[in-house]
């Protein structure tokens, strides 16, 4: 799903970088608790050092809660830019979201191409 999307906004895998805010995978693929995100938050601040993003596309709740804050909610940040510490912020649902409701998916479309033009334009 993630690489229809983004080769329907003109992204090309080669020229992103993926990652996650937590490392491994919980078991029975349930949401992290706070200390697994805590001590994987290290990782992720050194891969953001070492790549020095402009523009940083949260897929999901986890990733927007990170960069925004716990009290975010998706729906009511998702398509809206953000900025910290000089990083472009885009929240979005998570490509799994759209297996539980397809009615997101233009949606994830829509942030993706802006993502696009603020990466590469």
């Amino acid at each position: 799903m993630l690489d229809e999307v983004l080769t329907g906004a003109g992204i090309k895998r080669q020229d992103i970088y993926i990652t996650s805010v937590v490392k491994c995978r919980p078991p029975k693929n349930r949401m992290p608790h706070r200390a697994e995100i805590t001590a994987c938050s290290p990782y992720l601040a050194e891969q953001l050092r070492e790549i020095g993003p402009r523009v940083v596309v949260c897929l999901g709740l986890l990733a927007a809660r990170h960069f925004l804050g716990p009290e975010v909610k998706i729906s009511r940040v998702r398509g809206r830019w953000f900025e910290q510490d000089g990083i472009k912020i885009l929240p979005t649902f998570h490509p799994a979201a759209i297996f539980r409701g397809r009615d997101k998916l233009p949606l994830l479309e829509q942030d993706m191409e802006s993502a696009a033009r603020e990466t590469f334009n």
